[in-house]
């Protein structure tokens, strides 16, 4: 079976709102990436760039209203031989679009997992 164009994987996990007691669907969002050079202990500086996101406006919002606990990948990045840093957050329905209408680019594959 060939995979629409369409499906972006929408959600990976449905909760139940504590308030109207009904299934909400929740996005697993990337709200922020930054990159790095090569260096010896790339945890170490990442921690700066990291804090910095988190005393922001979006990543105070993000730290408040996400589902879980946002997560943070660290990747290889060949093109610069250095590191690509990923911080995912799962937002529910409503605060999905809250983030894409404030702070969020159009909404491509790349953007939701």
């Amino acid at each position: 079976m060939a995979k629409s164009n369409t499906t972006l994987y929408e959600y990976d996990l449905v909760h139940l709102d504590e308030v109207a007691d009904l299934p909400v669907k929740v996005y697993n969002v990337r709200v922020h990436q930054f990159s790095m050079g090569d260096v010896e202990d790339p945890e170490i500086y990442a921690a700066g760039p990291i804090l910095d996101w988190q005393e922001s406006e979006a990543g105070k919002w993000v730290m408040k209203h996400a589902v879980e606990k946002p997560t943070l990948q660290q990747t290889i990045d060949h093109y610069t031989m250095g590191y690509k840093y990923l911080i995912f957050a799962k937002l529910a329905d409503k605060d999905y679009t809250f983030w894409c209408l404030k702070w969020g680019k159009p909404t491509t594959s790349r953007d939701i997992y």
